[in-house]
């Protein structure tokens, strides 16, 4: 829970080198921050996701992704909303424009 939203070292790593086992660490960083309630985390982690997602082209996952990460920030009054909401808008522009 003391995460503030920075990459650790290992998921820059696999963002850089295997994009694939970068999506498999965030997506299994999301099923412990839901295990564990840690709503903002949720959040951090969709967003992060949707991005990987997006520079992968795929852009109906990044969707998916920054969707739930909006309903979060909305839900809970979330500090990211904005940049979440930015991202979104991105994605549905790119997806838009294919």
């Amino acid at each position: 829970k003391g995460d503030k939203g920075a990459a650790s070292p290992e998921t820059s790593q696999a963002a850089q080198g295997a994009p694939a086992a970068a999506v498999d660490y965030y997506e299994r960083a999301l099923a412990v921050r839901r295990q564990i309630e840690d709503v903002a985390g949720q959040a951090r982690t969709l967003y992060n996701l949707g991005l990987l997602c997006a520079d992968l082209n795929d852009l109906g996952r990044a969707e998916v992704a920054l969707v739930e990460a909006v309903a979060l920030d909305e839900q809970y009054d979330l500090s990211q909303l904005a940049r979440d909401r930015k991202a979104l808008t991105e994605i549905r522009r790119r997806q838009a424009q294919a």
